[in-house]
C-alpha cells in the first residue's frame, strides 16, 4: 500500500497571502526553528523513530521553501548555498534580512 504524502505544516498557505515574499521568509524561519529543535531532541534521543520521521519531513519542506524563495526572489545564502543561473543576483536585489522581509513594512 502506498503511503500518503506527509505534510508537516511549514508550507501551509504559501500561495494564499498578499505579501508572499514576507510570508515565505516567515515560513522558512519557522521551519528552520522546528528543524533545529528536533535536531537537538534527536541528539539526546537518537533512536526515536517518530522524531526522525518528523525531522526528515520538516527538512524536506525547508529545502522546498528555500528553493521556492531562491527561484522567485534570489539567493538566501552565499558561498554555494544558492545558484544564480541567469545573473549574479546578490547585487541586484534586497538581501533577505533587509527591512520588509521579517514582518516590517517596506
Amino acid at each position: 500500500m502506498m503511503e500518503k504524502e506527509k505534510n508537516c505544516g511549514c508550507a501551509e498557505q504559501a500561495a494564499h497571502t498578499p505579501d508572499k515574499r514576507r510570508h515565505l521568509m516567515q515560513q522558512i524561519a519557522e521551519c528552520e526553528f522546528i528543524c533545529i529543535d528536533i535536531n537537538l531532541f534527536l541528539d539526546m534521543h537518537p533512536d526515536d523513530a517518530r522524531a526522525l520521521s518528523d525531522y526528515n519531513c520538516y527538512a524536506e519542506q525547508l529545502a522546498a521553501l528555500k528553493d521556492l524563495y531562491v527561484k522567485n526572489y534570489g539567493p538566501l545564502s552565499n558561498f554555494g548555498g544558492s545558484v544564480s543561473p541567469d545573473e549574479w543576483k546578490w547585487v541586484r536585489a534586497d538581501w533577505p534580512w533587509h527591512s520588509g522581509h521579517y514582518g516590517k513594512e517596506e
